[in-house]
């Protein structure tokens, strides 16, 4: 590894049977030189603080039931708010100044590719990363992983390379990055703005801090096929 490189991994004490198979696919970074630290959080089950959220009408105890409701697909409930909160600790706790780079992975994330070619592109990425300005990068897919819907815009294509693109919008937080660069700003927006989806939330202010995004044309992460914790229905992802 050409980098100092931390991966944090956020799972829950639950300890199913989609978070051991992704520790088994994450943890196999430890031997090339990623540290990799482990955050086992408690399922948030009280109804989320209402004040502090970018959009205090959505926040509910459970989703929109009626799919003719305009606000349905809209609801902020306790599985988001852990989730942002558990993306909350595991920066502000982790992202020690001597790093280069920090890395996020999901609960249920899944290394998809050989360990060899995700660690080369990881280091391929960092170096375009530098070069390029980029504050946060996703190493998951330009699309949702259920439905296949595009996302992730091509804002700008970089000259001289075929891996990834400059866009306006991260969808889905399998496998997410951050550069030294953008350090202050991510945790000083994770202590001081309103709290939303934690996908949406990033978004939110990349773009306010104009801060610059990439993602990578063919992903190397997925999630795990099984019973999602945010939408209480079992999942089988797109291979």
């Amino acid at each position: 590894m050409n980098y100092k490189i931390k991966l944090v991994h956020l799972q829950t004490t639950q300890n199913e049977h989609r978070e051991k198979e992704s520790r088994k696919s994450v943890q196999q970074v430890i031997p090339y030189g990623i540290e990799y630290v482990l955050h086992q959080n408690e399922l948030y089950i009280s109804l989320p603080p209402v004040h502090t959220s970018v959009r205090p009408h959505n926040v509910r105890m459970g989703k929109y039931e009626d799919v003719n409701d305009p606000e349905y697909g809209n609801a902020l409930t306790p599985a988001h708010y852990g989730c942002f909160e558990a993306f909350k600790i595991g920066i502000l706790s982790e992202f020690d100044n001597d790093l280069d780079f920090l890395i996020v992975c999901e609960g249920d994330c899944i290394i998809e590719v050989p360990i060899e070619e995700f660690i080369d592109k990881v280091n391929q990425v960092c170096s375009i990363v530098n070069q390029e300005d980029i504050s946060y990068f996703s190493f998951g897919d330009t699309k949702t992983l259920d439905y296949g819907w595009h996302q992730s815009d091509v804002v700008r294509e970089i000259p001289n390379q075929d891996l990834l693109f400059i866009t306006n919008k991260i969808i889905g937080l399998q496998c997410i990055m951050f550069s030294k660069k953008s350090r202050k700003t991510i945790m000083n927006q994770l202590r001081t703005h309103r709290w939303d989806c934690a996908d949406t939330f990033f978004n939110i202010i990349c773009a306010e801090q104009r801060l610059t995004m990439g993602v990578l044309k063919k992903r190397i992460t997925t999630q795990a096929d099984g019973e999602s914790f945010i939408d209480k229905e079992n999942k089988i992802f797109l291979k």
